[in-house]
């Protein structure tokens, strides 16, 4: 019971990892990290005027613009991130406890088993003392 437990949750625990690295892979999102990096320390060096004076170059003046909207998804995806690992840590600890219960109640039942086992020997004990004293007296009513 307890080697099944134990690989149920290393099974979770690698899913979940799997999971996590999957969606980074699938969408690059170390890759996409690195570009908002680059982008925000861009967009904040060009930030040194208040006004807006278009440049004439659209990417340079959308970029204020798109890196607000992407810095957002960013926060948004690290907050997923951060919660799928409290969720880990809360299935951990659920698995955890209940492998505990479930290693008490396999321990109670042993004790019980051994309970039994004994009061068994004992009534095996009583019969055959119970049979010698039947023939002893089917002996004693025949002489």
């Amino acid at each position: 019971l307890f080697r099944s437990a134990k690989s149920v949750f290393s099974e979770m625990k690698n899913i979940i990892k799997e999971n996590i690295r999957e969606v980074f892979e699938k969408h690059d999102l170390s890759k996409l990290f690195a570009e908002l990096d680059n982008l925000r320390a861009e967009s904040s060096a060009s930030r040194s005027d208040r006004a807006f004076r278009p440049s004439g170059n659209v990417v340079d003046d959308i970029r204020p613009f798109l890196m607000r909207i992407l810095t957002e998804e960013k926060e948004k995806i690290v907050r997923e991130i951060e919660e799928t690992s409290r969720e880990e840590s809360v299935l951990v600890t659920s698995v955890t406890e209940k492998r505990k219960k479930l290693l008490a109640t396999l321990e109670t039942f042993r004790k019980e088993a051994g309970t039994l086992l004994k009061t068994s020997d004992v009534l095996d004990s009583n019969k055959a003392t119970l049979d010698s004293l039947s023939q002893t007296y089917k002996d004693l009513e025949s002489a």
